[in-house]
């Protein structure tokens, strides 16, 4: 069995346009490799729908119109994770248009609630090969728990194992899809990286990232394969010879026992009017830059030096959100080290709330009931 699973597929803006006239936006050379496969899965990140009604959440809120179904069937996509932070973007009216759509295409999906109504995992099979694929999102605005049970599955690690006990009696393999990594980042924090590296300990073949926009670090790790981040399928942001434009699939070929990755770069809506294979020099670029980032997250010294540097970057644009909603004044305290006018004492308070367990499920629980 040959499973191709693509990045993040957000069709806003021209992607929109032509597949709401019927267009193609794979072109030749992809539609060739995409084909190839016996499956092929994406993460759909907006719904498909005519609702107005959008949440109110930190972020952006994207949709895109059901007009969009012609093209879509057209893009011979089996399959949809709808485990990620913008799938509520139009609350339970906008998932169940998402999913009406889905259905009328023919097009399955998982990754989400509906009520009473589970769709947490789908199941493959070909020529006797049975395949899991599961999908779970970060903590932001799009959990079924925020929504009267109708949303996204949160990164739960004990429902997660709980699952995948269940699937290892029906599976002969299982894929788990993680919206999860830092924005713009391909190498994968420490707790990310050891929550893949566990669920492969667990028996996942496969541990695919999506989330970060950007192509992430990949790894073998013990019998399974591991990526930080897919890097963009479909997301047009109006943007020229900019990393958002690129991606990677992944193929996964599997048998009874064993399975084999590879991973193929593209472009999307960058030049050309749609998706794209990476030309060969963009290939070759492609596999040394993912080269870099698995020598440094092989290397524990050089990994750990990584994530300080990460830190520092971060460190004026955390202070911001920490400290004020006013976009204006977030945006400058990237520039100004506002961090520095905090006193140690505030700062011990904020590390021991935001660390200890007990005392964030609390807070998390105070906000959620005063923003209710």
């Amino acid at each position: 069995m040959n499973v191709i699973v693509a990045g993040d597929f957000c069709p806003i803006n021209r992607p929109e346009k032509m597949l709401s006239k019927g267009d193609v936006i794979l072109d030749d050379s992809f539609i060739q490799y995409w084909n190839s496969a016996d499956f092929r899965i994406a993460n759909l990140e907006c719904p498909i729908t005519n609702s107005a009604q959008k949440v109110t959440k930190v972020g952006p809120n994207f949709k895109v119109s059901p007009a969009i179904v012609e093209g879509l069937k057209k893009m011979n996509i089996d399959a949809f994770s709808l485990a990620n932070n913008h799938i509520m973007d139009y609350g339970k009216e906008g998932l169940l248009e998402t999913c009406s759509v889905l259905e009328s295409a023919g097009l399955k999906y998982f990754g989400v609630q509906k009520g009473s109504e589970e769709f947490s995992h789908l199941l493959i099979e070909k020529d006797s090969v049975t395949v899991a694929v599961l999908g779970y999102t970060c903590a932001e605005f799009s959990l079924a728990d925020d929504f009267e049970n109708f949303g996204a599955y949160p990164v739960n690690i004990f429902q997660i194992v709980e699952k995948i006990e269940i699937l290892k009696k029906k599976a002969d393999h299982i894929i788990v899809l993680l919206h999860c990594g830092l924005y713009n980042f391909a190498i994968p924090t420490p707790k990310l990286r050891e929550l893949c590296q566990f669920l492969v300990k667990r028996g996942v073949s496969a541990v695919l990232c999506q989330h970060s926009h950007v192509c992430g670090a990949t790894e073998n790790y013990g019998d399974g394969f591991i990526s930080y981040g897919q890097g963009s399928f479909v997301f047009d942001i109006n943007r020229k010879n900019s990393t958002w434009n690129e991606g990677y699939m992944v193929s996964l070929k599997l048998d009874k026992l064993t399975m084999h990755a590879s991973f193929r770069g593209t472009i999307q809506f960058d030049s050309d009017l749609g998706v794209g294979l990476m030309n060969v020099k963009q290939q070759l670029d492609l596999q040394r830059r993912l080269q870099t980032y698995e020598n440094i997250i092989q290397d524990e010294s050089l990994y750990k030096e990584h994530y300080k540097e990460t830190i520092k970057k971060m460190r004026h644009e955390y202070y911001g959100l920490m400290l004020t909603s006013n976009n204006m004044m977030r945006r400058l305290a990237r520039y100004i080290d506002v961090g520095r006018l905090l006193p140690n004492s505030m700062k011990r308070m904020y590390l021991n709330l935001y660390r200890n367990e007990e005392h964030r499920e609390i807070i998390e629980a105070i906000l959620k009931n005063d923003l209710k």
